[in-house]
């Protein structure tokens, strides 16, 4: 982000996705975006030539969404910012369940 770049974070309870009760948090920012090529490619390791460890940090956040049913959505476009939400699966103990 440069300088005048804002970004805002959102957290709101009670969203129903199939069924489900989730919470969605949500980051916005105003920053250059991201072209929809880079978006699709988003969570897929990029290879590289190094033995460094880097490209590997949203692929496995991705892993880790998709096995605690965290839905993750980024839509962007370039020039006009970037917004990623994601919906976290509300626990709600058994003693609060009617």
């Amino acid at each position: 982000m440069s300088a005048g770049d804002s970004i805002h974070i959102n957290l709101n309870d009670g969203w129903m996705h199939q069924g489900r009760i989730y919470c969605l948090l949500q980051i916005e920012d105003t920053g250059p975006g991201i072209p929809e090529s880079k978006i699709q490619a988003l969570y897929t390791p990029l290879e590289t030539s190094d033995r460094q460890s880097r490209g590997l940090g949203l692929s496995l956040v991705g892993q880790l969404a998709r096995q605690e049913g965290i839905v993750i959505t980024c839509q962007s476009k370039p020039g006009a910012g970037t917004s990623i939400a994601l919906l976290l699966p509300k626990f709600i103990a058994e003693s609060e369940r009617k």
